[in-house]
């Protein structure tokens, strides 16, 4: 296991198409015993009251592996680096800064990145399908809609070489539905309503410091 020094970042949403931090190189990996899903409803980015959206979390999930990128940043690098991901990626209290292995053709480093809480009321536990792809199809927020976000996503792993055949269904799916909320609010039970009022309390969102 390679030391934690240089600082190793593992990206598996956004950081794999826009990290927009300095890095020396990156590399396709594995973050070992974690999957990546559409887990997460966004309230700022990728989402508002209005049009909530979804957008990835990393699960630890035993005997998974979730393909990503691995950045090595510099030592001289590495504060103001870790400060702008945590202002980045912490906005959102379900994102927690986490020290995972992550595997590449060559070798095994532990890396940053930033797993889910399953316990805030962000993480999408039990939607199915309808509501999944309703959310991509509207969701909207400051840095745009949903769908855009999983398309993004689907191109850079199809570089990395990576098939993700159920997503891309998804994506699919969302295209093909109107672009209107108040279809995903209309699939949304009771249970769900009320996860999401909790998630859009203006307490939940941590500010950008």
């Amino acid at each position: 296991m390679k030391p934690c020094r240089p600082l190793y970042v593992f990206g598996y949403g956004s950081l794999m198409w826009r990290p927009d931090f300095p890095f020396t190189w990156s590399e396709s990996a594995l973050a070992i015993g974690h999957s990546r899903s559409l887990c997460v409803w966004s309230s700022t980015y990728r989402g508002s009251p209005e049009r909530p959206g979804l957008v990835f979390g990393l699960d630890e999930t035993p005997g998974r592996k979730a393909r990503g990128l691995l950045f090595k940043v510099e030592q001289e690098d590495r504060r103001r680096v870790i400060h702008y991901l945590f202002q980045r990626e912490l906005i959102y209290p379900i994102y927690q800064p986490s020290q995972v292995l992550v595997q590449t053709k060559d070798d095994i480093f532990q890396a940053l990145t930033f797993t889910v809480d399953r316990s805030d009321p962000a993480y999408a536990v039990n939607i199915n399908h309808s509501v999944r792809r309703a959310a991509i199809a509207s969701g909207r927020g400051r840095a745009g809609r949903a769908k855009d976000y999983l398309a993004n996503a689907l191109m850079k792993l199809r570089e990395l070489g990576v098939q993700e055949p159920a997503l891309e269904a998804d994506l699919a799916a969302a295209e093909a539905l109107p672009d209107d909320p108040d279809l995903l609010f209309g699939l949304l039970n009771k249970a769900m309503r009320c996860r999401l009022d909790l998630v859009f309390k203006p307490v939940h969102e941590r500010p950008s410091v």
